[in-house]
């Protein structure tokens, strides 16, 4: 199917059933309470929900839980959800008071009304990714694709609509867009066969292309699209009027960054913290460690703020995926509490 110019395949931030467990909704239910204090040590047991089951490509999540928190007085489980829309309704719904949720899902929300702010970006880079292969392709860049095959992981991709954005940025004007799945043997014989001359992904296949598949990529992301915001901190509106939540919020989001710059320098030490929380993901050290360092790139924090959301690139990530800004950057997303942010240790 020939894709011409710009399509929508988003699907809608519609109230959905619950996918939670009924013993998470109720240990993370704002009734009672996202958090409490224990007896012992004086720690503060915090939920905060994630847009997929902990394992290890969610390094610096557990790093902060097994270090950074702990210092701050937190004891924080992550409780997985089916997807950063997943997390908003359960944010919106009074499920959770604490998330993680991709960009486009925060703003998503907001376009449907959602009372919820994003406090700090998280992660980075791996909401879209357009690579080849590194060793023989004749694609040099993402102008070279005119009327090539691009392959998507599915119909709903997030990636798709940035590819399109993407392409329209280059005067690309046709390509196909096959289904070859999430990385993998499937993906390699597509390119082999030459059914697709580049693959949208993100960053969760590259260890299933590279390690899994033994195809190591090159990217081909023009630059302006090459680090868009991922993940955000993200609380509901009332919360930020409670200094006590706030303040949790800040500590959530400082020692995740922490851990994130941590790893980097520290990566063996990183690897045997996660495989210690996630042995699942650990059955062969060699990947477990290359995930780790696939993971540690799109969290390692930028610039000296770390947390700070660009507005100019979180546009770009919004206006290719809604065609819009109708909401306000300063509505959904807000730098205010970066300072604390950065000076919580």
């Amino acid at each position: 199917m020939a894709v011409h110019g710009k399509k929508s395949l988003f699907r809608s931030l519609a109230v959905a059933s619950s996918v939670l467990t009924g013993a998470a909704l109720v240990a993370c239910s704002s009734d009672n309470a996202a958090e409490s204090t224990s007896a012992e040590g004086g720690m503060t047991s915090v939920d905060m929900v994630l847009p997929a089951t902990l394992g290890i490509d969610w390094a610096a999540f557990l790093v902060a839980a097994d270090k950074f928190w702990p210092e701050m007085g937190l004891d924080v489980s992550g409780i997985g959800t089916d997807g950063s829309s997943n997390v908003v309704q359960q944010i919106v719904a009074g499920n959770a008071d604490y998330g993680a949720a991709s960009a486009q899902a925060v703003y998503g929300g907001a376009l449907e009304g959602a009372p919820i702010t994003a406090i700090a970006m998280l992660t980075h880079g791996d909401v879209a990714m357009l690579s080849v292969p590194a060793d023989n392709s004749a694609i040099q860049t993402a102008a070279d694709l005119q009327g090539k095959a691009i392959g998507v992981t599915s119909a709903t991709d997030g990636a798709i609509p940035i590819v399109a954005a993407v392409m329209n940025s280059v005067g690309v004007t046709e390509w196909d867009e096959p289904i070859v799945g999430g990385g993998g043997a499937a993906v390699v014989n597509a390119f082999q066969t030459d059914q697709i001359q580049a693959y949208a992904h993100g960053g969760g296949d590259m260890a299933a292309m590279e390690m899994g598949a033994g195809m190591e990529l090159r990217s081909i992301m023009p630059e302006e699209f090459a680090n868009l915001p991922g993940n955000m901190m993200v609380v509901p509106d009332s919360l930020l009027e409670d200094p006590a939540k706030t303040e949790i919020a800040i500590k959530l989001a400082s020692g995740w960054l922490q851990a994130a710059d941590w790893i980097m320098t520290n990566q063996a030490e990183a690897v045997e913290i996660v495989c210690q929380q996630a042995p699942e993901g650990c059955t062969d050290p060699e990947t477990a460690s290359y995930s780790v360092d696939l993971a540690s790139q799109g969290t390692e924090p930028i610039g000296d703020r770390w947390g700070y959301i660009d507005e100019q690139s979180t546009s770009t990530l919004l206006n290719a995926v809604y065609g819009t800004m109708e909401v306000p950057f300063g509505d959904v997303f807000t730098n205010d509490y970066i300072d604390q942010i950065n000076s919580t240790r």
